[in-house]
Order: C-alpha cells, then structure tokens, then sequence
C-alpha cells in the first residue's frame, strides 16, 4: 500500500478540491457554506454554521422580596449578570423574551432561596419556571408539612422549543404556619437567581 504524507492540501483559487466518490472516500460530503469562522464560531459536519450558547442571561435578586403565602407569586428578579440579546425586563414584567431571530431549543435554571420570619414556620415550597404567563415548564415541590422548617433553597431547571416573542417567567409559592415569608436577595447570585440560553 502506498502512503502520501503531506502537511497542506492546497486548491486553485475559485474551484473546489474534487474528492473520489468510491473507496474510503465515498461518504464525504464536500462542505461549501458561504461564512467567516471566528473564536466563537465554527463550520459544523452538517455544513452549518454554529457558536456558542448565545442567546444567554442571568440574573438575579438583590434584595429580600416579601411575598403572600398560599397563592403563586412572580419573582421580581432586577439584577442582570448577563444578558446577550437584551431580552430581560427587569424592571416592569420580571420575564424573558425570545429576539425576532432568536426561536429554538434553551435551557432555563431557577434557584430560589425561601426564609420564613420565624423558625419552623416553612410547611411547603413550590417553584416553577412559565411560559407566555400560563404555561408550566417545569416544577420543583418540597413538602415539610409534618416538620416545619426555617429555610430552602432548591431548584428548578427545564429544556424547551421557543419561538420568537415567546417569554419566561419564574414564580414561587408558599405554605407557612404562621409570620411571613420572603424570597432572600443578596448582592451577586448567592441566593436567588434565574437563566437560560440557547442549545447549539
């Protein structure tokens, strides 16, 4: 068997380089795409082009926010860590909007961090992450009905299809024996905090 060892495989400018369609070559597909690979983009097998998890957001809540308990409460998170597309409201709607050319598979994460003002007051905690207001994505339920606590802090975390203009949203709810019951803020991300981004 012979062997061709080369370090580079030039081509004419203007033409392609022509690949055998038998043998070890026959299931080569020439890729062709018009573009400009760079640091954060790149020619997939597919013969389109991909990046990196853009759009993406994060953000966070910076302050306690008291809410009413038994009834479900959007999450008024009005810090931003990160949000490439500018598609966070964090000052009206508390929500998530996909761009015009931004439709497709994301992954949202939702962490929540619940106090009540007393200990053993925290009977039941629910989170959820909606879409378009009604929707729901997904759901995390503690119960600590027969042993009441002080504090939680779990997640929520869901994949799925959005199309332009479609919007995010996350909620809490609460069952306490008695006093009141806050969602924890604090400066950074350490206690409540919400994101996404889109799947490549």
């Amino acid at each position: 068997m012979s062997k061709l060892t080369v370090d580079q495989i030039g081509k004419n400018a203007g033409t392609a380089i022509d690949l055998p369609t038998s043998g070890k070559w026959s299931a080569t597909t020439q890729l062709d795409t018009t573009g400009t690979a760079s640091a954060t983009t790149f020619l997939r097998g597919d013969n389109a082009w991909a990046g990196v998890n853009t759009p993406s957001f994060q953000v966070y809540l910076s302050a306690d926010q008291t809410f009413s308990a038994s009834a479900f409460t959007k999450i008024e998170f009005d810090t931003t860590d990160i949000d490439t597309a500018t598609g966070w409201d964090g000052s009206t709607n508390y929500r998530y909007t996909v761009g015009a050319l931004d439709g497709g598979k994301y992954l949202f994460y939702l962490v929540t961090r619940l106090r009540t003002s007393a200990v053993s007051l925290l009977k039941d905690a629910q989170f959820r992450i909606k879409k378009n207001g009604g929707y729901t994505l997904a759901t995390s339920i503690w119960s600590f009905n027969d042993n009441p606590i002080r504090e939680a802090q779990p997640g929520v975390i869901a994949i799925l299809d959005l199309a332009a203009a479609d919007y995010v949203e996350g909620f809490v709810y609460a069952e306490i024996a008695s006093g009141t019951v806050a969602v924890e803020g604090a400066a950074g991300h350490s206690a409540s905090y919400f994101g996404g981004f889109k799947l490549i």
